[in-house]
């Protein structure tokens, strides 16, 4: 788990997993850890995060070396994955995701990828050089995992 009590904290911008980097309106926005018990079928384990603070925003931001996205430059890029509300007390009803690109040197991305924070309902500003590939939109959460699919340009 990672909160703003552990060696690596929940801060902005910090890479917590291999390859997954938080983004956040600030500092322990939300803790993040590994779920084992309330997890898609088939699956060994899930992402949990915990909103910590209410109006702020924060994200999850998997960042693909040159070599593993070459193959997307004029083609098409798919991202799926499963989500659903937490426990009973869980007020998070919509979330947003996005396929974003990076278009300056090769592996030497800012991996802040958010510039400016929008309001809930709204996506928010990204750094220099980062670009949407799709049009994110509210993805309304059940108490229940359904999966997602976004495609890209």
């Amino acid at each position: 788990a990672f909160t703003s009590a552990t060696t690596r904290a929940n801060n902005d911008d910090t890479y917590l997993l291999d390859r997954w980097n938080l983004v956040s309106d600030g500092n322990d926005v939300a803790d993040i850890s590994r779920e084992l018990t309330t997890k898609p079928d088939g699956a060994y384990s899930a992402l949990k995060i915990d909103q910590e603070t209410a109006n702020k925003q924060c994200g999850i931001v998997q960042i693909l070396e040159q070599k593993d996205a070459i193959a997307l430059i004029n083609g098409v890029a798919s991202l799926s994955f499963e989500a659903r509300k937490g426990g009973s007390n869980a007020t998070l009803g919509k979330i947003r995701a996005a396929i974003i690109s990076w278009s300056s040197t090769a592996d030497s991305v800012t991996s802040d990828v958010v510039g400016t924070w929008a309001g809930a309902g709204t996506n928010p500003t990204l750094a220099t050089n980062w670009t949407y590939e799709n049009t994110p939109s509210d993805l309304t959460l059940t108490a229940s995992f359904q999966k997602f699919k976004i495609m890209g340009k």
